[in-house]
């Protein structure tokens, strides 16, 4: 439940409402790509369609390689390469490399997503299904909510820059936990502790 607040507050609320004003502070208001000007909020949303037109192709692929390696695990990789994308992208990067950086935490949401959504399913496939799936479709939903106010606030008491690296640490906590609690079932599984 914590990860998908999370998961839903980070991508879905602060950065689908700031990723305007964070092109917008990196490279002007408007880019000039082979002649034709295009402004920080109509790249902002071919940026995040990208993300939407391969969610069909590539989740599907993610959730079997999660069957295959561990939905924990590569939850907690892809949470510290989204932690490690949010630091990076207030910087002042080359545009191809802002953009490979941009596409990498793209896809690192697509996982997230995925990952959370299956550890829901599996926890919920085990006891109480409609209790558990409505209590984590709401937190989900409270998440998303939550990250644009939360966003707009932190942006305007410290700025962007810090807003983004926040999130990233607030990833990076998420995966050290879940590493830590992971490694303690794992003592656990095999009386070490």
């Amino acid at each position: 439940m914590i990860t998908g607040l999370f998961m839903a507050m980070a991508f879905f609320g602060i950065y689908m409402s700031t990723l305007s004003r964070m092109i917008e502070l990196n490279f002007s208001d408007s880019l000039s790509l082979f002649g034709i000007v295009i402004g920080s909020a109509t790249l902002a949303g071919v940026i995040q369609a990208m993300r939407w037109s391969w969610d069909p192709f590539l989740a599907p692929r993610f959730g079997q390689l999660s069957d295959r390696t561990g939905r924990t695990p590569f939850l907690i990789t892809a949470l510290f390469l989204g932690a490690g994308c949010f630091t990076i992208l207030p910087f002042r990067l080359p545009l191809f490399v802002w953009f490979v950086v941009l596409l990498l935490l793209q896809l690192t949401w697509t996982m997230i997503v995925t990952l959370t959504d299956s550890l829901a399913t599996d926890v919920a496939s085990n006891s109480y299904k409609v209790p558990i799936m409505t209590t984590y479709t709401v937190v989900v939903d409270v998440g998303a909510a939550m990250g644009p106010t939360l966003g707009y606030i932190l942006s305007d008491v410290f700025n962007i820059s810090v807003l983004y690296w926040i999130t990233g640490g607030s990833l990076f906590s998420l995966g050290v936990f879940l590493s830590f609690n992971m490694s303690m079932k794992e003592a656990e599984k095999y009386k070490l502790l």
